[in-house]
């Protein structure tokens, strides 16, 4: 079977049945879990753009060949590496929904963190894998005391984790680059005296981005804490109705 042959639905087969044997030939030397190593390894060290078949194959000690009997394509490989990095998500204390929620959010801008490379691919292809579940199960597990319904509660958990995707995309993104501060810090004192920019250009020229905790982790914290007073405020209101 070629890569062009593989049906669809490969990857969740192949995330959440567990094949980590081969289709044929000897016994196998290795796991799925030596694979999602194996890559987790090479997309920390050199970047996602590294993470091939022939890479993994070549960490391992096999041919790249090989490899294809295990997993049937890049993409599969990719879904398997993603799922396998994201691990167990915090779980939930049952102190209140706020702590919980925000242990979660967290937790989860923590591990892209950890992985910058990770916010490629779960921005362009979610994970459908039983870690992926695992975090989803958490958050609503989360929200359960809140007064709203099914769907409510996961547009909560959508709102939450939009808000930390958003962080992820600066932080891992904007921030990572040095040329991006050096542009940045460039561009905001080039607007000063500029009538194009009335309002940045007074913030400027009067040290308001210099003041304490102003920072991107400031502010998105800050953020994250005005979207919860939202959530608790209606939660409050369904309650006294």
């Amino acid at each position: 079977m070629s890569i062009d042959q593989i049906p669809e639905g490969a990857s969740f087969e192949l995330l959440w049945n567990e094949r980590g044997k081969a289709t044929r030939g000897p016994k196998p030397g290795f796991r799925l879990g030596d694979i999602v190593k194996a890559g987790v390894a090479i997309a920390d060290g050199r970047g996602l753009s590294t993470l091939t078949m022939a890479s993994v194959a070549k960490r391992l000690g096999v041919t790249t060949m090989a490899l294809y009997r295990y997993v049937p394509s890049k993409d599969a490989l990719i879904d398997l590496v993603a799922d396998g990095v994201m691990g167990r998500p915090p779980i939930p204390a049952g102190a209140s929904w706020r702590a919980d929620i925000s242990a979660w959010a967290r937790a989860n801008l923590a591990m892209v963190r950890r992985h910058p490379w990770l916010f490629a691919i779960i921005s362009t292809r979610p994970s459908v894998g039983p870690n992926w579940a695992r975090w989803l199960d958490a958050g609503l597990q989360s929200l359960t005391s809140l007064p709203f319904s099914a769907s409510e509660n996961m547009a909560v958990l959508l709102l939450v984790d939009g808000h930390f995707r958003a962080a992820a995309q600066v932080l891992v993104g904007a921030k990572a680059s040095k040329e991006w501060r050096n542009n940045f810090s460039r561009m905001m004192y080039t607007v000063v005296g500029d009538p194009r920019y009335p309002t940045l250009a007074a913030m400027v020229a009067a040290g308001r981005f210099d003041e304490p905790g102003f920072d991107l982790d400031g502010m998105i914290e800050f953020g994250f804490e005005r979207l919860l007073d939202g959530i608790e405020a209606l939660a409050k209101t369904r309650s006294r109705r």
